[in-house]
């Protein structure tokens, strides 16, 4: 084989290598952030699973065994996504419960819902 060929044969090579591993790179980035979103969204829909339940528990009807047992649910999926929750938090909220007070169930509830807000923010 003569030279041109060796030279067009090494110039293809060097053009298409890095353009395979740019796209490699990106592929991995793009992965990367989808997984984060996806993070986020379950994050989200955690705490909106969360707030529900707890709005079971704070019924005037009393509290039946099935909300009881989604907000025992929910507080654990909070926890596998914000771990720096202090569990103590939640047995608050489940006490308020036995309050009729609106103001001082609130109470009881702002400082969770603070601490999940920063939370999101800083992620």
């Amino acid at each position: 084989m003569s030279d041109t060929i060796w030279v067009a044969i090494i110039t293809g090579c060097l053009t298409t290598i890095p353009q395979i591993i740019i796209t490699i790179i990106n592929n991995r980035k793009e992965v990367k952030i989808k997984s984060i979103e996806k993070f986020k969204q379950d994050q989200l829909k955690v705490i909106i699973d969360f707030l529900d339940s707890v709005g079971g528990i704070y019924s005037n009807d009393g509290i039946s065994l099935s909300k009881k047992s989604d907000f025992q649910k929910t507080s654990q999926k909070l926890l596998l996504y914000f771990p720096s929750i202090d569990i103590n938090e939640f047995n608050k909220i489940f006490d308020s419960t036995k309050k009729w007070n609106t103001s001082e169930r609130l109470k009881v509830l702002q400082p969770l819902l603070k601490q999940l807000s920063k939370s999101i923010q800083e992620k």
